[in-house]
Order: C-alpha cells, then sequence, then structure tokens
C-alpha cells in the first residue's frame, strides 16, 4: 500500500515538473519571438495613432520612425536591448507632430500662458457632498475662464481632449477674458449617471490644459434649471453633432 501511494506521489511530482516546465517554456519565449512581439506592439501602436491625424509629410516621418525601429529590434541581441529598441522607436514615433499639435499651438498663440492658473481645491468628498448648496449631485457641466487671450480662436470639441464634451456655451467677461460652460454627454441623457471620482478627474484634466486659468464645477440650486437650461437669454449654445 505505501509502494502504491508512493508511486502516485511520484507521478504527481512528475505532472507537476512537466507542466512546470511548459508554462516556463510559455512564460520564456524565445528571443525571435520576442522580437516578434515588439514589432506588433510598435506597428499597432504606430496605426492607432491614425493617418487622417497627420499631413503626408508627417505620416512618411512616422512610417520611417517604425521601419528603423524594425531594424533595431531585429539587430537587437538581447530581450532588454530588444525592449529599448522598442520603446525608443514609440518614442519617436509619439514626437511626430500631428494636426492636432498644429493647431494647439496656433490656440495657444493667442492666449497670455504667463496669467497664474487657479486650481479648484475640492476634493470628490465635496462633489459626492453636492456642493455648497447641498441639494443634489454635481451636474456635467463646469464653468471653465480662460486665460487672458489677446483674440479667441474657435475651439473645437477636440481641443478639450475629452471624449464625452457635447456642448459648450460662451459668454465674453471683457476685452482679455471668456468664460465657457462645457457640457459632458451624461448630463444630457437621463439614464447616465456622473460619479463623483469621474467628474473630480475631469476637473483635473481640465485644469491641465494650458489655455484653461480655472475650472468650477457646477450644483444645481434654486432656478437654476429654468434659468440655465430653459432661457439661456445670454448664451450663444453651440451644439454638438451627435
Amino acid at each position: 500500500m505505501k509502494k502504491k501511494i508512493l508511486g502516485i506521489a511520484v507521478a504527481i511530482v512528475m505532472l507537476l515538473a512537466v507542466v512546470g516546465l511548459a508554462a516556463c517554456e510559455l512564460n520564456n519565449p524565445s528571443l525571435a519571438e520576442y522580437r516578434a512581439t515588439a514589432i506588433t506592439v510598435l506597428e499597432d501602436y504606430a496605426t492607432s495613432k491614425g493617418v487622417a491625424n497627420y499631413t503626408p509629410e508627417n505620416w512618411l516621418v512616422l512610417q520611417g520612425h517604425v521601419e528603423i525601429g524594425r531594424t533595431n529590434i531585429n539587430a537587437a541581441g538581447s530581450k532588454p536591448a530588444v525592449r529599448i529598441a522598442r520603446d525608443t522607436a514609440k518614442a519617436a514615433v509619439r514626437a511626430v507632430e500631428s494636426k492636432d499639435d498644429t493647431e494647439m499651438a496656433e490656440i495657444l498663440s493667442h492666449f497670455d500662458l504667463t496669467d497664474p492658473k487657479e486650481i479648484w481645491n475640492g476634493t470628490i468628498e465635496d462633489l459626492l457632498n453636492g456642493g455648497p448648496y447641498g441639494v443634489g449631485a454635481p451636474l456635467g457641466i463646469f464653468q471653465i475662464r480662460f486665460r487672458k487671450a489677446f483674440a479667441f480662436p474657435e475651439f473645437k470639441y477636440r481641443h478639450f481632449r475629452i471624449e464625452n464634451v457635447v456642448g459648450i456655451s460662451y459668454s465674453r467677461v471683457d476685452e482679455l477674458r471668456q468664460v465657457a460652460w462645457v457640457f459632458l454627454r451624461g448630463y444630457w441623457n437621463p439614464g447616465m449617471h456622473f460619479n463623483s471620482k469621474t467628474l473630480y478627474e475631469a476637473i483635473r484634466h481640465f485644469e491641465s490644459l494650458e489655455f484653461i486659468k480655472q475650472v468650477i464645477p457646477m450644483f444645481p440650486s434654486p432656478g437654476f434649471h429654468d434659468h440655465f437650461l430653459v432661457n439661456r437669454p445670454d448664451f450663444d449654445i453651440v451644439w454638438p453633432k451627435l
């Protein structure tokens, strides 16, 4: 009986050893496989940039960096060297100027970038508790004050670099300042609700944009809906093409 148990135990150990060896081989690809994977990652990264986002000249530059990356990856003699070649090529691809970069440079040229920012000092808990009125969840609307501008450029939704912007309303303060109310998608779709973390992240995102001076989240208050969303006497609403 003891010999039978011992035999079973030995068989189990041998089986585990075989399984472990196979797992090790799967998790430890050969250098050739490692190179092939690195090239695929690089090519997918370059493709994700989108040819429509670049001038023909700059797309050729981008593809040139991909080709150099392939050559360097195939020439790498170790896995660390492959990683370095891959990451160097990705950085070169990332550095190629896109149409959006060109547009943003033009936009920023209109603003006084020395105009100091004012950072919202609230917390996620403040958003959760309904803000200064304490009467409801925060809206997916932000009041945005732009930095001083010599001339106000025409903004597109993409310039705010956040996917769910669906409306922008502008109001001029004086010759140098303008404010905007930016509407996020969830507010206009009753079935979608914002959570405080999402809105907090949106605030920090808007604050990171160089042309923005200050971001203030909007909360419901008595008369807010009638004044702002129904009458709108003073605002030029720019509605999206959904």
